[in-house]
């Protein structure tokens, strides 16, 4: 079974930052979670904490940085 995980970071209209996390089966239905943050430091962090956590549950890098 082949799966992805992807992260984004987007800017909101509010000023803040968003972190997009979408998951699921290639060629099906994925899962969206938003989590809101006030300043980029504290979604960097989280970011770099997710990215370092699936690389070690097997998940490989693709064209776009994880």
């Amino acid at each position: 079974m082949k799966r992805f995980y992807a992260l984004r970071v987007e800017a909101d209209l509010f000023g803040g930052v968003v972190l997009v996390r979408e998951w699921g089966r290639t060629g099906g239905a994925s899962r969206v979670l938003r989590q809101h943050f006030a300043q980029a430091e504290a979604t960097d962090k989280t970011c770099a904490a997710l990215r370092r956590k699936k690389l070690r549950r097997g998940y490989t890098p693709s064209g776009s940085p994880l």
